[in-house]
């Protein structure tokens, strides 16, 4: 698992850009850490991260047998408040 973002579709574009990377580049050495975790574990997995004033759910999958994660992003602000 080197940690490199593979794809991104529009919607995830701002997760890039908080964590100053592009498609194609690594992610931050704290997820990477988290996600090598989370492959080890073989469960999904829920984080919550604040950028700015929104709060996003991300949720991780891990895929073993290609040894990578997904990670699905939703806008909980409104729940949160």
């Amino acid at each position: 698992m080197n940690g490199k973002v593979l794809y991104a579709n529009r919607a995830a574009r701002f997760l890039l850009e908080h964590w100053g990377i592009k498609e194609g580049e690594e992610l931050p050495q704290s997820l990477r850490n988290d996600i090598k975790r989370i492959i080890s574990q073989k469960d999904p997995e829920h984080l919550e991260i604040n950028i700015e004033k929104v709060t996003y759910s991300l949720m991780f999958y891990a895929d073993p047998e290609d040894d990578c994660v997904d990670i699905y992003g939703f806008d909980i602000s409104c729940r949160v408040r």
